[in-house]
């Protein structure tokens, strides 16, 4: 089950827009990028329009004043200041001092959203005045988060520009040009003929309910490289970074370093992660094969990527956990896999909650850590399940000392002041999970004592209870 990214630390898993594969995620990801960036937008400018908002009605007639008779300068400072009372008299003022010439001025029109055309329009004029600060989010624009509608020649194009003009951009304008030239150099990611789909083939992996991953992990599919990139190659937007895997590491293709790096430069969303995926790849470009695979998640540093690594590592290993699950069960009687149907549908609903709501969703990597605390426990209830049919089940039956010790904890985390508490979980957090807890148990008690009658539910719920005990203390800060 994919799952993407909490945009408020409140939220709930539940909530999260889930795309159905690849090529959705990306999509997403492109929209997911602009609130981002939208957000962010919205806070820096909030804050210099506060800043305009302490000028004096003197102040501001004296800009005025010096806008009306043409001084570049204070068009653009009197525009800044009136933009959150008057956006279309803001972006006219700034206009004029973008036609003078003002980098200043065509970089706030794009910035600010006021111009008429998209922001990079205006990030390049305002580039080739020679404005630094346009650069960072003009490559942003052409390259480092322009996914497959990278624009690398006009990337390469101001790159010389800025160290012609000796223009510093980002932390390291070495790495960030270094980066630009290997794309360059690299060129468009057109793909062999030899190693395309054809339109049948195409035609039959679209109508298939098998999905690519399951191609390549050979996972209820046949393994097979080949099909695996016939079935990228198929979609009707390519995973250009998993395609890049493909040939950066020769999966039944000849190795193609170069075309490896042509394909991530085309599907970037991070500059520190291309900046690093086309370091090993330039490096490791005339070696026949490599001692360690390329992949994309071993050089992911985002929160939101690291997000799509761990969703996309656990659509595996769910998987392989419903072939387990179906091998476990097969011999079981009707109404054992219906109690164990519902244990699974409870267990699901106290997991989902668990992972979102009783973690601390106060840092970018929040997706990561929700999505390996569901993996987590889905496999601890599949390994639990498999220890008690190898004949391992609980002894211990002292219940009543079990509840008092999670009445007492309990209700010290509902007795908690919010800094007491663990990060973002709220008592109010603690008190949906629990709820969802007590109806996972009671599924999980009348299935266990189903299939194994010779243990009582005092037993079960005192198994439960303990574990559950252990997860209320890590919401203690």
């Amino acid at each position: 089950m994919m799952r993407t990214f909490l945009l408020a630390s409140d939220s709930r898993l539940e909530k999260f827009f889930r795309p159905s594969s690849e090529v959705a995620y990306h999509q997403f990801m492109k929209s997911y990028f602009l609130i981002l960036i939208t957000v962010s937008l919205l806070s820096t400018l909030s804050q210099a329009s506060n800043k305009s908002e302490k000028l004096s009605s003197s102040e501001l007639s004296a800009l005025k004043a010096g806008a009306s008779k043409g001084d570049a300068k204070s068009q653009l400072e009197y525009g800044k200041a009136i933009r959150a009372t008057n956006r279309e008299e803001a972006a006219n003022w700034i206009q004029k001092a973008a036609d003078q010439g003002s980098g200043e001025a065509w970089y706030w029109l794009g910035y600010a959203g006021l111009g008429k055309e998209q922001p990079i329009v205006y990030y390049e004029k305002a580039a080739e005045t020679g404005y630094a600060e346009a650069y960072g989010p003009l490559f942003d624009e052409l390259l480092f988060r322009a996914g497959s509608s990278a624009d690398i020649a006009k990337a390469k194009k101001f790159a010389d520009l800025a160290r012609k003009t000796k223009i510093k951009v980002g932390y390291d304008s070495g790495k960030t040009f270094q980066t630009i030239d290997r794309c360059f150099e690299a060129g468009s990611p057109v793909i062999p003929k030899e190693d395309q789909p054809t339109p049948e083939e195409k035609k039959s992996f679209r109508a298939s309910k098998v999905e690519c991953f399951q191609y390549q992990h050979g996972i209820d599919a046949e393994k097979d490289s080949q099909l695996y990139r016939k079935c990228l190659l198929s979609n009707d937007e390519v995973d250009n970074n998993s395609l890049a895997e493909i040939y950066a590491n020769g999966w039944r293709v000849k190795r193609n370093a170069k075309l490896a790096i042509a394909l991530v430069c085309h599907g970037s969303n991070v500059p520190a992660e291309l900046t690093g995926m086309v370091e090993t790849l330039y490096t490791s470009k005339d070696e026949e094969s490599l001692e360690q695979p390329f992949t994309f998640c071993d050089h992911v540093t985002s929160g939101m990527n690291g997000g799509f690594c761990a969703a996309e590592k656990e659509k595996i290993a769910s998987k392989l956990r419903d072939g387990e699950t179906a091998s476990l069960t097969e011999k079981w009687t009707k109404p054992q896999k219906a109690a164990f149907q519902t244990l699974q549908k409870r267990a699901e609903e106290f997991f989902v909650e668990r992972a979102s709501s009783e973690q601390d969703m106060s840092g970018s990597a929040r997706a990561q850590i929700a999505i390996d605390e569901e993996a987590r426990l889905r496999s601890e209830l599949l390994g639990s399940v498999k220890s008690f049919e190898s004949g391992h089940l609980p002894q211990d039956r002292d219940l009543a000392t079990a509840d008092r010790e999670l009445n007492k904890i309990y209700s010290k985390l509902m007795k908690s002041n919010q800094h007491e508490l663990f990060g973002t979980v709220t008592k109010e957090n603690i008190k949906v999970t629990q709820r969802k807890w007590i109806k996972y148990r009671d599924a999980f008690v009348k299935f266990a004592t189903l299939k194994y009658p010779k243990i009582s539910s005092d037993i079960w719920k005192t198994w439960l209870t303990r574990q559950r005990i252990d997860q209320l203390k890590e919401n203690l800060g």
